[in-house]
C-alpha cells in the first residue's frame, strides 16, 4: 500500500505564472445514460475528500465556487445513495489541481461536456441550436477526447453494443466536422482519445483494461478505424481506461467513495500529450537540418531540449512544455507511488510547482490502480 503523503510547509517563491501553468482541456462524449454526469460529480467530490488529499498530496478545487457547491451538493446525495439527475445541456467545468503546501495550482483541468441526447435528435428550437454551436466552439482546441463506453451495456450486449456505439459516434463526429467547417477554416478536434468503460464496478471481478481493450481492438476493428478516419486521428482506439464513479447496484449508490480510474485521467492526458508533442516536432523537423536534425532518433534526446520545442509546436502545446519536460525525465514507474509522492513532497517544500506536479502525476501512473485500469495497446 502506498505511503500516506505528509503535507510539507508552504515555502515562499512557489508561484507559477499563467504562461507556465497547464490547462488540459478534455472533451467528454457519451450517450444518454452512459454516466457522464455521475462521473463529473464523483470526479470532483471524491477529490475534495480530506482522506484523498492526505493520501495523494493534492486536491481539486472548482474555478467557480458556485459550480463547486452545486457539484458537491450532488455528490453528498450520492453519499446518501442517490444518483444525480442527468443533464441535456452542454457545460464547461473548470478545476484547479492544488498540491499540498503550495498556494498556486499546478494544473488546470477543463471538462467540455457534450450531451448524449444531442446525438439522437435535431435541435428543438433556436436556443438549443445556439447552445450546440457554442458547445462546438468549446470542443475545438481540446487536447484530449474521452468517449464513455457504458459498462452495463457492454456486460449485457458485448461487442454488438460497442460496434453500434462507435458507428453512432462516427456519424456524430462527421456532423460536427461539417458544422465546424462553416465557422472555422481548420477543424481542430482532439487527436488523443481514451475509450473509457464507465460503471466498471459491474464488470466481472478481475477484469482489467487490457482484457477489455484487446477484446474491443480485435472485435470492433472496422468501427475503430471508421471513427479514427472521421477524426483524422491515428491514436483513436489505442488507449483504454476503466472508470467507476461509485460502487452501485444499478439503481442505488452503495458507496460513493469506491471509485476506479478517475485520478488517472490527468496523468494519462499529460503523458499522451508529451508523446504527441514529440511526434509533432518530428513531423515539423522532417527533412530539415535544424535544431533536432541529429537527435530525432530517441525520445529522450528530444525532451532534454523540450524548451526549444515551442518553435515546432502548435500554440495549444506551448504553455506546458516545462511540465512535459518534467514528466519526461527517465525514471522507472516501477519504483512505486510512494517514491514519487516523496519526491512530490520535496519539490513542494522547495517551491517547485512544476516538479511537484510531475511527481504527483507519476505517482498515479505507477499505482496499482493504473496497472489494472489503464491499457495502451501501442505502449
Amino acid at each position: 500500500m502506498a505511503a500516506e503523503y505528509r503535507n510539507p510547509k508552504t515555502k515562499a517563491g512557489n508561484k507559477m505564472t499563467k504562461a507556465q501553468s497547464t490547462d488540459i482541456r478534455v472533451a467528454l462524449f457519451g450517450q444518454s445514460g452512459a454516466g457522464k454526469t455521475t462521473f463529473l460529480v464523483s470526479y470532483f467530490g471524491n477529490q475534495q475528500r480530506h482522506s484523498f488529499e492526505q493520501k495523494h498530496g493534492y486536491r481539486l478545487e472548482a474555478d467557480d465556487v458556485a459550480v463547486g457547491n452545486q457539484l458537491l451538493s450532488r455528490y453528498y446525495k450520492m453519499e446518501c445513495g442517490q444518483f444525480p439527475d442527468g443533464t441535456s445541456v452542454s457545460s464547461e467545468y473548470k478545476f484547479n489541481l492544488k498540491l499540498a503546501g503550495l498556494s498556486e495550482p499546478g494544473l488546470h483541468i477543463t471538462w467540455v461536456d457534450y450531451p448524449g441526447a444531442w446525438w439522437e435528435s435535431q435541435p428543438k428550437d433556436s436556443a438549443e441550436k445556439t447552445s450546440r454551436q457554442n458547445a462546438l466552439s468549446g470542443l475545438l482546441g481540446c487536447h484530449v477526447g474521452l468517449l464513455l463506453v457504458d459498462g452495463m451495456q457492454y456486460r449485457r450486449h458485448g461487442l454488438s453494443y460497442v460496434r453500434a456505439l462507435l458507428d453512432q459516434f462516427k456519424s456524430e463526429i462527421r456532423r460536427l466536422k461539417d458544422a465546424a467547417s462553416k465557422v472555422t477554416q481548420r477543424e481542430n478536434f482532439p487527436q488523443i482519445w481514451l475509450l473509457a468503460i464507465s460503471k466498471a464496478d459491474v464488470l466481472s471481478p478481475g477484469t482489467t483494461a487490457e482484457m477489455i481493450g484487446k477484446e474491443i481492438t480485435m472485435g470492433a476493428a472496422d468501427q475503430i478505424k471508421g471513427v479514427a478516419d472521421a477524426l483524422d486521428s491515428k491514436q483513436f482506439g489505442h488507449q483504454y481506461l476503466l472508470l467507476s464513479s461509485a460502487e452501485a447496484d444499478g439503481s442505488k449508490v452503495l458507496d460513493a467513495t469506491k471509485c476506479i480510474g478517475f485520478q488517472l485521467l490527468a496523468p494519462i492526458a499529460l503523458e499522451s500529450m508529451l508523446l504527441d508533442a514529440v511526434a509533432e516536432a518530428r513531423k515539423k523537423e522532417n527533412g530539415r537540418s535544424g535544431l533536432f536534425a541529429k537527435v530525432l532518433d530517441t525520445l529522450s534526446s528530444i525532451v532534454d531540449m523540450v524548451d526549444s520545442l515551442d518553435d515546432f509546436l502548435p500554440p495549444k502545446y506551448q504553455v506546458f512544455t516545462k511540465l512535459l519536460k518534467a514528466m519526461s525525465i527517465k525514471e522507472e514507474l516501477n519504483k512505486g507511488a510512494s517514491h514519487f509522492r516523496e519526491k512530490q513532497a520535496a519539490a513542494s517544500k522547495r517551491g517547485d510547482i512544476i516538479a511537484a506536479t510531475a511527481s504527483a502525476m507519476k505517482a498515479e501512473l505507477s499505482s496499482p490502480m493504473a496497472r489494472k485500469a489503464y491499457f495502451n495497446n501501442q505502449a
